[in-house]
């Protein structure tokens, strides 16, 4: 989500982006919320780092989640 954020404000325009988003951010937030309630773990994780992503980049922040590399 960070990325598409990027990408959209980089060639288009930060409100460009911003319109182009708004309803993936809102989407991640109340699902992050749905999943809370039911006790969905791995669900809820997903959109919550979907919704951070999302947000830190329309604030200006660099993104910060990096997934788990497993070495065999």
């Amino acid at each position: 989500m960070w990325s598409w954020f990027y990408f959209y404000k980089k060639n288009y325009s930060f409100f460009h982006a911003l319109f182009k988003l708004f309803g993936k951010l809102t989407k991640s937030f109340f699902k992050t919320i749905f999943y809370f309630i039911t006790n969905q773990k791995n669900q809820k994780n997903k959109y919550l780092y979907r919704f951070l992503g999302l947000l830190n980049s329309i604030i200006g922040r660099s993104s910060f989640y990096r997934g788990q590399k497993k070495i065999n």
